[in-house]
């Protein structure tokens, strides 16, 4: 939840859509990145399932790629 309001809080006009997937992505990394650290074995962790933000017409799952320059707009519908 505490993800999801980040995410909101940063969609703004002229904001790029990959930074505000970056820092959902970063700020879930902070959050989990001290579980399973006393395992026994080593276990891989990461982010299952990216901050996807689908703009417009945009049906679902949009994660972008680093070099993608999209901005939000005023009026834009956005979905997470």
């Amino acid at each position: 939840m505490e993800a999801l309001q980040l995410v909101v809080k940063e969609c703004k006009p002229k904001a790029k859509i990959v930074d505000i997937c970056e820092k959902g992505d970063a700020f879930i990394r902070e959050q989990t990145g001290n579980m399973y650290k006393n395992a026994k074995k080593k276990i891989e962790r990461g982010v299952a399932f990216p901050t996807c933000i689908s703009v417009n017409n945009t049906v679902c799952h949009f994660s972008p790629l680093t070099t993608d320059t999209s901005e939000l707009k005023e009026g834009d519908m956005v979905k997470m």
